[in-house]
């Protein structure tokens, strides 16, 4: 039986691909590059050096009746990973010894042989070192390995972060340490060491990074104002046509109210249109800010069960002014971004990994308006809360990060379209819409009918007519669609 670890650390690498080649490298070390060593710690052999056996036990038993702690140490050379790499995945695998003398197999005699590994932070040398010599090591981002019940079960464990510290901060990492979680004998796992005669029950590890391409913009931006919107779509019998695009607050729950159901999820976008066409996004991330007032619709709740949330992308137009629970935009499930439950009442959600969500945005503006947030069960009484672009507390309003880069060889190879230029934003009676002249223009409402369309030119384009609200302006270039946003004033 093969029993696999896969601890999933919170990495997004979607939508960076991009921007850089990626390299993987896999380690399994023989006799001569490996280094590897037991540590002995029975009272005989504290002193003793144990580099040079083919097994790798962490264990604690009785040696000729004598109680001893025996752990386990074991580095791979990240030499070719270059500084400031980012470590997409690495994985580890130790093979189960298939010896059944020396230190023995796998064993749960007295209890569980679940393991730590951890990062060794000073260096040892695999032919020198002993118990009493045996380096340091930190619990930061310490793993916490499975039992392994069975004689001949091979572990697999995702070391991401562990990896990624060891290249970030090379002169305090030297590998990695293997010890019982609870160390009381009769327990044991044991693996093979890269000294086995079966050069494929060696230890392996499988690392991929990437060298991230330097940004050439970082931004942020708040729902509010011109450089966002963010609205609440309440789903209760006698709201579901009236707006909610003005309220303090953006909760996605599902509640009673005065004894009747409804079910509330909220809209925000932000103003992407002056990021480059052909961009890659690095970076992008969300935070909001925990509503803990008891008014409203309250705190963070889990009365009935787990509040977690989707984060989609919201892929028609809508104005907060107008959009109510009967005319929310459209949506997609694709790249959706999944938010746990709270674990408080005040609990803010920050740096919410968006990359992809916004990287979608940027590659199909015409179906990138935003953020919906939803619960992933809707059954009352389940509800998250936060504070929304009206907060009166600018610190709380929703925030966009985002950092991004220009794509290599891209630009030269097809041309970019231009940056649509709106002015007056807003606009009361006229505005100038500036792409060439002679390219199609075409003015979308928040519902993505379309109400105007005519030929650019230099001269205003009256507005007057139109309702108040926020458009959508489309213009079709010969390099490629261009669009901008347009708040119109009463």
């Amino acid at each position: 039986m093969i029993h696999r670890l896969f601890l999933f650390v919170a990495f997004s690498i979607t939508g960076l691909l991009s921007s850089a080649q990626t390299t993987t490298l896999h380690l399994q070390p023989g006799p001569d590059e490996g280094q590897d060593a037991l540590l002995h710690g029975l009272d005989s052999e504290v002193d003793h050096n144990w580099g040079g056996i083919d097994q790798l036990p962490a264990m604690a038993w009785t040696f000729q009746g004598v109680p001893g702690v025996v752990r386990s140490a074991l580095a791979f050379d990240l030499g070719a990973v270059p500084p400031g790499a980012q470590v997409l995945s690495a994985s580890l695998t130790l093979h189960a010894t298939d010896r059944t003398d020396g230190f023995g197999q796998h064993s749960e005699l007295s209890g569980s042989n679940a393991c730590w590994l951890r990062r060794i932070t000073s260096p040892w040398n695999a032919s020198t070192v002993t118990w009493n010599t045996q380096p340091a090591t930190t619990t930061l981002h310490q793993l916490a390995l499975p039992e392994l019940p069975e004689v001949d079960d091979d572990l697999t464990a995702d070391v991401t972060q562990l990896v990624q510290d060891m290249v970030d901060d090379p002169a305090n990492s030297h590998g990695f340490e293997l010890l019982l979680q609870t160390e009381e004998y009769y327990r044991k796992a044991d693996f093979a060491a890269s000294e086995h005669a079966d050069p494929a029950l060696r230890p392996e590890l499988t690392l991929t990074y990437r060298v991230p391409v330097p940004a050439d913009s970082c931004f942020t931006l708040r729902a509010e104002g011109l450089s966002g919107q963010d609205a609440v779509l309440h789903g209760l019998v006698t709201e579901v046509d009236h707006n909610w695009g003005h309220a303090t607050q953006l909760a996605a729950t599902a509640w009673t109210f005065q004894g009747v159901p409804g079910t509330v999820r909220c809209v925000l976008e932000f103003d992407l249109t002056h990021v480059p066409p052909d961009a890659t996004i690095l970076s992008a991330s969300l935070s909001l800010f925990a509503y803990a007032q008891e008014d409203g619709f309250g705190p963070h709740s889990t009365l009935s069960g787990s509040n977690a949330a989707w984060l989609r992308r919201v892929t028609s137009p809508w104005d907060e002014d107008l959009v109510t629970w009967n005319t929310q935009p459209g949506t997609t499930a694709d790249h959706q971004v999944a938010l746990p439950a709270s674990t408080a009442p005040d609990e803010d959600y920050l740096d919410i990994n968006v990359t992809q969500l916004v990287q979608d945005m940027v590659d199909d503006p015409l179906h990138g308006h935003g953020f919906e947030l939803r619960l992933q069960t809707e059954e009352y009484y389940r509800k998250l809360n936060f504070w929304s672009g009206e907060s009166p507390q600018p610190s709380k309003r929703p925030r966009l990060d985002v950092c991004y880069a220009r794509t290599a060889g891209v630009a030269a190879a097809a041309p970019v379209a231009p940056a649509l230029q709106v002015y007056p934003n807003p606009a009361g009676d006229r505005v100038t819409i500036a792409p060439p002249a002679g390219a199609a223009v075409d003015i979308l409402d928040a519902q993505g009918r379309m109400v105007r369309t005519f030929r650019a030119s230099l001269a205003p384009f009256q507005v007057e007519g139109l309702p108040a609200g926020t458009y959508v302006v489309r213009a079709t270039l010969r390099e490629g669609m261009a669009t901008a946003r347009l708040v119109v004033t009463p």
